[in-house]
C-alpha cells in the first residue's frame, strides 16, 4: 500500500495484479520464496528515480523491475 500511495503522490495508479506468495526461480538474500505484484502507473519521468530509491532503501522489497509501457 506504501507503493501505492507514494505513485497516487506523483502520478496515478492505472491498475495492480497481486500474485501472492510464490517460489522464487533462485534464491535471492537467502530468500526462497516472495510475494509477487504487478503496478502499472502513469507518471513524469522524473518521479522515476524517487521510486527507485524507495525500492533500494526498503528493508521488504528485494527484486523490483521498473519498464516503461507504449
Amino acid at each position: 500500500q506504501k507503493i501505492k500511495d507514494l505513485i497516487n503522490e506523483n502520478g496515478k495508479v492505472v491498475a495492480t495484479e497481486e500474485w501472492g506468495m510464490r517460489k522464487l526461480a533462485f534464491p535471492v538474500q537467502k530468500f526462497n520464496e516472495g510475494y509477487y505484484a504487478d503496478i502499472y502507473f502513469s507518471s513524469d519521468f522524473e518521479f522515476i528515480d524517487e521510486l527507485l530509491r524507495f525500492y533500494n532503501e526498503s528493508e521488504n522489497i528485494i527484486k523490483y523491475i521498473v519498464s516503461k509501457r507504449d
